[in-house]
């Protein structure tokens, strides 16, 4: 079975220093992470558009104005947005952000394969 290659979100650092990071991403529709854990803390704030997060083989979508915490090695999950619109979220990572990226298992693929929900489209 051939993967599909991995459409990553636009990445831009807008703070390092003193071992904290400030991150805008953009993403566009279809673009996701690959499945990863995270060695920092963090706190994400989705500025525009949905988000999803696969986490455990279970997909939660999360709006603009919604904020979440990122656990260090807690937190294995595929964020992504698979809506028709554009999303835009602001992540401070402290330490700066490491991860290990994982490889997608069968949960993951059925999750990532649910459509949203009609109302984020």
């Amino acid at each position: 079975m051939e993967v599909a290659e991995i459409v990553r979100p636009v990445r831009d650092v807008r703070h390092r220093a003193h071992g904290i990071e400030a991150v805008q991403f953009t993403w566009e529709p279809g673009t996701r992470t690959p499945k990863h854990s995270h060695h920092s803390r963090g706190v994400v704030k989705i500025q525009e558009g949905c988000l999803f997060e696969v986490k455990d083989g279970v997909k939660t979508y999360y709006r603009a104005g919604d904020t979440l915490l990122e656990v260090p090695n807690e937190s294995i999950h595929i964020v992504g947005n698979d809506t028709n619109t554009l999303a835009r979220s602001f992540h401070i990572y402290w330490p700066e952000l490491a991860m290990d990226e994982l490889p997608d298992d069968d949960a993951d693929t059925a999750a990532l394969a649910t459509p949203p929900p009609p109302e984020l489209l």
